[in-house]
């Protein structure tokens, strides 16, 4: 009987730490969540990529002056304007990431990733826009996954 009740104890213990257990960011997470959203921005995903972000995101946008400046948008906004631009079957979006940099608070608890996002609009074979975009998002965990919660871009148009 004791056997038994030693195996229920630790069986107990066993769930009991697992359910209190954490997610911790870290390099391992934080990629993962990147690629998954490449991927569903590859794949031009809406609901994908919609799940990278909070309900209460804020995203922040500095274009030229002369195109609008600084605007900052709801995750709603953010996805109604992506999934307009991903509907147009005459344009085709390409988009790459690069110097990705990624920086783990000492409670793992949030993140900061800055990046370089390239993206070109092509009509009838001709690329007829491209931006080079420094974006800098701050990641948090929510749901028990990483998730984004703001997202700032300075964009250079380069036409």
């Amino acid at each position: 009987m004791t056997f038994l009740k030693n195996i229920f104890f630790s069986f107990a213990l066993l769930i009991s730490f697992n359910s209190s257990a954490e997610l911790l960011l870290n390099q391992t997470t934080i990629n993962g969540m990147l690629d998954k959203i490449q991927e569903s921005v590859s794949s031009q995903d809406i609901d994908k990529f919609s799940m990278f972000f909070t309900e209460d995101s804020i995203i922040t946008f500095e274009m030229p002056k002369n195109m609008g400046g600084i605007s900052t948008i709801s995750k709603d906004e953010y996805m109604k304007m992506l999934k307009l631009g991903w509907s147009l079957p005459e344009v085709k979006l390409t988009y790459e990431v690069n110097n990705i940099d990624i920086n783990i608070a000492k409670d793992q608890k949030s993140a900061v990733v800055k990046s370089i996002t390239i993206e070109t609009v092509e009509m009838n074979g001709e690329i007829v826009m491209s931006s080079t975009s420094h974006e800098v998002a701050n990641i948090i965990i929510f749901n028990e996954a990483p998730t984004i919660n703001k997202l700032y871009g300075k964009i250079d148009i380069n036409l």
